[in-house]
């Protein structure tokens, strides 16, 4: 009995056919989860950027056209502006602005922009990005 084993333990020590097909086995899911979820994180870190500076290229828009610019800034003016910047975002960006008390100078302008983000490969299906930006009306 003790011979048999050693013959078949040196025999599966030798033989090494299939192990590589077996480890890449093992090796494959972690890696294609490992990329993927570097993709997708990658995708949602480049969402919440773009929501980032889309509120504060609406307050920025807004501040400068106050209610003694030659034309002020309206809410709907101010929405369009930031959507037409929303490139890269497939998907409904909310856009509120809060003027505070009004839109005279000195007042001040929040933009507040909401972006719902699927993800493709993360465990979690959707994430909502949500950015605020405040800034004193100059003119």
């Amino acid at each position: 009995m003790m011979a048999h084993l050693r013959k078949w333990t040196r025999r599966f020590g030798r033989e090494a056919t299939g192990a590589t097909a077996v480890e890449f086995a093992f090796v494959l899911p972690m890696l294609l989860t490992l990329t993927l979820g570097a993709i997708d994180g990658g995708r949602a870190m480049l969402a919440f950027n773009t929501v980032e500076k889309l509120a504060k290229d609406g307050a920025r828009f807004a501040s400068v056209r106050g209610s003694e610019y030659t034309s002020p800034a309206t809410q709907v003016e101010i929405e369009s502006h930031v959507r037409d910047q929303a490139i890269g975002l497939n998907g409904v960006v909310t856009v509120n602005v809060t003027w505070t008390p009004n839109n005279n100078p000195g007042s001040s302008v929040d933009v507040r922009v909401t972006y719902p983000f699927d993800t493709l490969f993360l465990p979690f299906n959707s994430l909502t990005f949500d950015r605020t930006a405040t800034l004193n009306i100059m003119r």
